[in-house]
């Protein structure tokens, strides 16, 4: 969990120091572009810090490209009350707190708060799963041109909220 790093940032860090009479800092860190890949490399606390800056700033253009996607759908649902702006708003929303929880913001955003969303990783992937398919089966008309892919669809959205059901209940 985020509280517990002993660096706080948005990748994990480890410090280590050169010996007991040095106040040089040293940093294990992974050196990847996925959260999952795990290449251990040792880097100055300085470069530690710089990287974390400008992921940092690519974090938060994503952030604000997609709330403003977010925002613009849902202000041309109110003002058109067309239901697909409703839609693709919480299939975007969904998607973007997948996202949020892969890259580790979500940890960052909420550590003060005693909350670790990424513990809900599946919850949040559910969600993008099950409102992106029913997203596109509205704005396609999929129902009214072949009912074996609607079938698909349905199968899908229910076999996720089956699952997330599951994930969720207390035997899990």
């Amino acid at each position: 969990a985020y509280r517990k790093r002993l660096v706080k940032g948005l990748q994990l860090g480890i410090p280590l120091k050169a010996s007991s009479q040095s106040d040089v800092y040293y940093f294990i860190s992974r050196h990847s572009h996925h959260r999952f890949d795990a290449k251990a490399r040792i880097i100055t606390k300085e470069q530690y810090f710089n990287e974390e800056e400008s992921r940092m700033y690519g974090y938060m253009l994503y952030i604000g490209a997609l709330l403003s996607l977010i925002l613009f759908n849902l202000l041309l649902f109110f003002s058109l009350k067309d239901t697909i702006y409703l839609y693709y708003s919480l299939s975007a929303l969904s998607v973007f707190f997948t996202g949020l929880c892969l890259t580790g913001v979500a940890d960052f955003l909420f550590a003060s708060f005693h909350i670790v969303p990424s513990e809900s990783l599946f919850v949040f992937s559910s969600l993008s799963v099950i409102t992106s398919t029913f997203f596109a089966s509205k704005f396609y008309s999929i129902k009214e041109y072949s009912r074996p892919i609607t079938q698909i669809q349905y199968t899908i959205m229910g076999a996720t909220a089956v699952l997330l059901l599951i994930y969720l209940s207390p035997l899990n």
